[in-house]
């Protein structure tokens, strides 16, 4: 190639073999930078580094687990991406963190600070991890240890095993007195609950649900705060119902998330649900819908299932959603507030999904490289405004 428009091809193949390596001195960061940043005016140096990277395997790319993450999740947050390029992702890595490079320069990849470096606060924010509750009928609270594995005897005498991050309950005989727990999540991943029927129950961040240790008489009633995701063991004699504020899903055989966060939100997997809201109004869902109340009516809408559910996979959903809105997820998983300098922000859409698990500051970097928007941060306080041009 004709000395790709007179550069050096034989310091580019350095550059680039130092980059896969993260060797890169300082001195020599700069210049790889202002070669890759010169990609879009430079068709010759971009045929090339496609060339490279035909060449490279992915395994050569030295990336550690939140490398990995960071590259990933700033494809998806693409609005456009395709099925095609979801079932790729192997090739993405490496052609992600090319296109990081050619978008923003080197913001993530050629910018990580060395182990021992100070890092800004937004760094060293992490999900919250506060713990997981049980309490218990005669009102004692116990903090449930998320590494422990066995069958443990509670305050009120009730067996229940555990596993992990998952609680479970078995069908034993009803006490003299019916003795009712509440699992609260505080914890910074979702935690799992089989009750004793064998339904199970996935709990979000800050959320909770309150249920039977043994379910008796027609009825199998628990009651949810937050967002909780039901797989039910169907029984058309003892029927299953949530109540969620002034609502009530009674199950018909079921896989389905509530979000109750704000406004209620159901939305159903497979099988059926009976929603009443209030005294007269109800519906009957059908798979693959979500229902909610506008103006004092339910309302039945055509879901975006893996977006509903993909908190399940440690993800944020940014899909059909405002910034304000995912931005009041990310406060709640990371303990943090936010306070708008521009308002108009609030309304700005992106798409895809992030990492829940990474540092804030790979979160806000995702918005910030949209050229959108940009943040401040302080303490525990995210300030949002318009970004410079």
């Amino acid at each position: 190639m004709l000395a790709i428009l007179m550069m050096d091809e034989n310091k580019l193949q350095y550059l680039f073999e130092q980059f896969q390596q993260g060797k890169l001195s300082s001195d020599e960061r700069l210049e790889w930078e202002s070669y890759v940043n010169s990609g879009e005016q430079n068709p010759a140096f971009a045929e090339w580094l496609e060339n490279q990277w035909e060449k490279a395997e992915v395994s050569d790319l030295r990336m550690d687990q939140e490398t990995e993450e960071a590259i990933h999740d700033y494809v998806v947050i693409q609005p456009q991406i395709s099925e095609t390029s979801r079932r790729l992702w192997p090739r993405i890595v490496a052609a992600a963190s090319i296109l990081l490079i050619l978008s923003f320069g080197t913001y993530y990849l050629m910018n990580r600070e060395a182990p021992g470096q100070n890092s800004v606060t937004a760094e060293l924010i992490a999900p919250v991890q506060k713990g997981v509750y049980l309490t218990l009928s005669n009102g004692q609270k116990i903090v449930l240890d998320q590494k422990h594995v066995g069958r443990t005897k509670v305050g009120d005498g009730t067996q229940v095993d555990q596993n992990g991050n998952e609680l479970s309950y078995q069908q034993e005989k009803t006490a003299a007195e019916p003795q009712v727990h509440t699992l609260t999540n505080n914890s910074n991943a979702k935690y799992s609950l089989v009750l004793a029927d064998g339904s199970e129950a996935y709990l979000d961040v800050a959320s909770s649900i309150t249920y039977p240790v043994a379910f008796s008489g027609k009825e199998r009633n628990v009651t949810v705060t937050g967002q909780a995701y039901f797989k039910v063991k169907h029984n058309a004699a003892q029927p299953f119902s949530v109540h969620v504020g002034d609502q009530l899903i009674e199950d018909i055989g079921t896989e389905f998330n509530i979000d109750a966060y704000h406004n209620i939100k159901t939305t159903l997997v497979q099988g059926a649900v009976r929603i009443h809201a209030g005294a007269t109004k109800f519906l009957v869902l059908k798979p693959g819908n979500e229902a909610y109340l506008e103006n004092n009516e339910l309302v039945s809408i055509t879901a975006d299932l893996e977006m509903a559910t993909i908190w399940l996979q440690g993800k944020i959903p940014l899909n059909h959603r405002t910034l304000e809105s995912v931005l009041t997820e990310v406060g709640r998983i990371y303990d943090m507030q936010f306070i708008w300098q521009d308002v108009s922000l609030k309304q700005l859409k992106f798409g895809g999904a992030v990492s829940r698990t990474q540092k804030l500051s790979n979160i806000l970097n995702f918005f910030r490289n949209t050229g959108k928007v940009d943040f401040t941060v302080d303490g525990k306080t995210v300030t949002v405004f318009k970004k410079k041009k």
